[in-house]
């Protein structure tokens, strides 16, 4: 995606917003809970990636 516009860079993002909110209607209740769990742990983890790799905070 180096050379892809702006234009398509935005496009693909509100797709996959879309896409992600699109999920919460299709979904059984178990999977919604489920992808919820997925994603809040992955937020996590871009935190922790965060703390230590980038930041180098080694207590918490």
């Amino acid at each position: 995606m180096r050379d892809a516009s702006p234009a398509k860079t935005y496009a693909l993002h509100i797709g996959v917003i879309a896409l992600l909110f699109a999920l919460n209607f299709v979904l059984p209740d178990y999977h919604q809970g489920l992808f919820a769990r997925i994603m809040a742990l992955a937020v996590f983890a871009m935190g922790y990636n965060l703390l230590f790799g980038y930041v180098g905070l080694l207590s918490l």
